[in-house]
């Protein structure tokens, strides 16, 4: 069963998230959230289910937690999300859209790319968005032979809609 509690009324709120069904020792199993929506830096107190070394889930930094009640310092706005095992939330970094590329470049009547796209965006200098082709193969050429010369920004978005300028 997940517990939710919810200490509010004050500038400082703290939500306590446990689930003591999980008894994997590597998974997460409580999460302490703390934040600050004064004005000022405040010391909160952590009210930590129990002590020892928890876990920032947001840089993955440690905290050594001697006694629950220990005080943490917010900065005014600030927030923090602590775990008692380090934060295994990721994915896989996909970096297929650091190989696309345009050719020609320059270009002067038409040019491809050499990956498959969802839409692709042709802005000029100022910003404008002065032409847009949707869902092509990398075999296409996208035909600019109605542009002016000049300076033009290509932005493409992927099927997974991740987008590279």
């Amino acid at each position: 069963m997940v517990a939710v509690t919810l200490n509010s009324g004050t500038f400082t709120p703290s939500i306590y998230i446990s689930d003591n069904t999980i008894t994997d020792p590597n998974t997460i199993k409580n999460v302490v959230i703390l934040s600050n929506f004064s004005t000022t830096s405040q010391n909160i107190t952590g009210n930590f289910p129990y002590v020892g070394t928890w876990y920032n889930l947001m840089d993955g930094t440690s905290l050594e937690v001697v006694a629950t009640s220990d005080k943490i310092t917010i900065e005014s706005g600030g927030f923090r999300m602590y775990g008692n095992k380090p934060s295994s939330l990721s994915t896989t970094k996909y970096d297929d859209l650091k190989k696309v590329s345009l050719y020609p470049n320059p270009s002067k009547n038409y040019f491809k790319i050499n990956s498959n796209t969802k839409t692709v965006e042709v802005f000029s200098i100022t910003g404008q968005l002065v032409k847009s082709f949707d869902k092509k193969s990398s075999e296409y050429e996208f035909n600019i032979s109605d542009l002016n010369k000049g300076i033009y920004m290509v932005k493409v978005l992927n099927d997974n809609n991740r987008e590279k300028q």
